[in-house]
């Protein structure tokens, strides 16, 4: 998000938690783009000078009043923790717009913040060639020719698990239930891709091309 915010040449302030071991990659790449921008726009682009805990109300409140428009990058198990913010954002006064980040979507994310069509609208990423008929591990069996052994659990296995996990849960809405599809839109949706059909996705399918050819180095997710 940083980086693609600072890339279109908008102002970035960036309220981060104090520095933590687990986050130590994220500290480091905001340093490499800090250090990549024209020192002589330095201060018109991006500030990483204010570190704070979602506790910390006051300190929060002195960041929003150098703002306008907040982009939370807050875990789905936190989305909670966004009233913190939002009673921060209600106390600075100043703030235009609030959008809510979701990953594979970071562009359309920033163009909705500056975009008018956007205001009090909640706007639906569903990208075209990302919605798939047939499940990923047989498109995957396609692509190389190798047949994967499957384990099934039964739905109502999964419900039992989501019970005391939170990350089995998602993924049971997600995969399972398909509740992220299953609504009708409203005059308040707006489709990002009807509002920016230049811009052109990434597709599922090209991905596990990607995946075939240059497979990207593992990542560990942290739903905490």
């Amino acid at each position: 998000m940083v980086k693609a915010n600072v890339s279109m040449d908008h102002p970035t302030f960036v309220y981060v938690r104090p520095l933590h071991p687990s986050r130590l990659h994220l500290h480091r790449q905001f340093e490499s783009i800090f250090q990549k921008i024209d020192y002589t726009h330095i201060f018109l682009k991006i500030n990483l000078g204010m570190h704070g805990e979602l506790d910390e109300h006051e300190k929060m409140v002195a960041a929003l009043k150098q703002v306008y428009v907040v982009i939370s990058t807050l875990a789905v198990p936190q989305r909670l923790e966004q009233f913190k913010i939002i009673d921060a954002i209600k106390q600075a006064g100043n703030i235009k717009a609030v959008l809510n980040f979701e990953e594979d979507v970071t562009a359309y994310t920033i163009k909705d913040s500056i975009d008018p069509r956007t205001c009090n609208r909640v706007i639906i990423y569903w990208p075209q060639g990302n919605i798939v008929s047939q499940d990923l591990i047989s498109s995957w069996e396609n692509k190389t020719g190798i047949a994967l052994q499957r384990t099934h659990i039964p739905e109502q296995g999964i419900i039992k698990l989501s019970e005391k996990n939170i990350l089995v849960a998602i993924l049971h809405n997600i995969f399972s239930k398909g509740d992220q599809m299953s609504f009708e839109l409203t005059a308040d949706n707006l489709k990002a891709s009807e509002l920016y059909p230049y811009y052109k996705d990434n597709s599922v399918d090209k991905l596990l091309d990607i995946c075939l050819v240059n497979p990207p180095k593992p990542k560990l997710v942290a739903f905490a």
